[in-house]
């Protein structure tokens, strides 16, 4: 009895063991299995599926040192082969965004002060000041180096002091900036000016380049192009200060210019959806004031700001294809030492 006892508890171990033997071919022949998965996805293009399949290969198979250390080799080769195909593929859209940026920038006027700037602005020509000293309008402007900003101008024969501006169809639908920064003068002193700004100057940059300032004041002599003063009113004084042989001048002048972290980009982006409705700019302040956001100046913002958002692009995509390029340079170095370490080794 004792015997047949033995023999049947010998024989449950013997079992055991073979079961255990089972389990673990099959598990190996399952990372295996995984592994040429991997490389497939790799063949087909498939990086993502790549990595997704080697990640848990090295989560289900912990033991498996062999496959785990070639599943390792290929993921670097993975890495490097879908950089490569994100260079190419950012090569192709920079050729086409650069054409169309090409197009675009024909279409506007490149504006700099070759005395105080490095840095140009495009603007549509017919939103430059020269072509508009007399009226309150909003315009847009965007760097040469990608910066988009829009400027609120007002003119008029008595300060608003506003900061802010609201564009809208109606009460219910509208858009606002947050506080820009500019400022704001009087053309009574004959001193200082906003508003003799042409295609040799440029809006929205200070003199040294800053954003933070975002206007350069003009001395102006007694005797300039805004005219001759006929008296010396106080600045009190709503009256124009100044004439010439086009008619009187705005007396006051306020510039306030908005980047995107203003809402630059969202008061353009709101001109662009509703390009061609009545729409209003209100320029908020001490006294509120409004004027109509032509459709000329509405196409001429549109057209600055489609330059500015193929120009963002651009950037982003150098950005991801330079980024693409270091993984490239990092993992094919990791990829020849250990090819160097094996053959130091005598490794296959």
């Amino acid at each position: 009895m004792k015997l047949n006892i033995l023999a049947v508890f010998t024989l449950f171990i013997c079992l055991l063991g073979l079961s255990s033997c089972g389990d673990s071919a099959k598990e190996k022949g399952t990372a295996l299995s995984m592994l040429q998965e991997a490389k497939e996805a790799l063949n087909n293009g498939s990086y993502e599926y790549a990595l997704e399949v080697i990640d848990s290969l090295h989560k289900s198979f912990p033991k498996d040192f062999k496959e785990r250390e070639e599943a390792a080799e290929l993921k670097n080769e993975i890495i490097v082969a879908q950089a490569q195909d994100l260079v190419a593929s950012a090569d192709t859209s920079r050729i086409t965004l650069q054409q169309q940026i090409k197009e675009l920038k024909s279409e506007l006027s490149l504006v700099r002060d070759r005395k105080y700037e490095d840095i140009g602005h495009y603007f549509a020509s017919t939103q430059l000041e020269s072509a508009n000293q007399k009226r309150s309008y909003l315009c847009a402007q965007v760097s040469e180096d990608g910066v988009f900003i829009l400027t609120s101008i007002y003119r008029g024969n008595g300060f608003i002091r506003h900061n802010r501006i609201r564009v809208g169809k109606s009460n219910d639908s509208f858009v606002e900036t947050e506080p820009g920064s500019g400022r704001v003068s009087s053309n009574r002193s004959g001193k200082t000016s906003l508003s003799n700004m042409d295609e040799n100057s440029s809006i929205g940059m200070s003199k040294d380049n800053s954003y933070s300032s975002t206007l350069r004041s003009t001395t102006l002599p007694r005797t300039s192009v805004l005219g001759t003063p006929k008296s010396k009113d106080d600045d009190n004084n709503g009256s124009s200060a100044y004439s010439d042989n086009f008619g009187s001048m705005p007396s006051t002048s306020e510039k306030i210019d908005y980047l995107t972290a203003q809402g630059a980009d969202s008061v353009a982006a709101y001109i662009a959806r509703f390009h061609g409705n009545n729409l209003k700019c209100v320029f908020l302040g001490a006294k509120p004031t409004s004027v109509a956001l032509t459709l000329a100046d509405q196409r001429d913002i549109i057209r600055v700001w489609n330059l500015y958002q193929k120009m963002k692009t651009l950037s982003e995509i150098t950005k991801k294809k330079d980024d693409a390029l270091l993984k490239i340079r990092f993992y094919t170095t990791k990829m020849k030492r250990k090819e160097l370490g094996k053959a130091l080794k005598g490794e296959k």
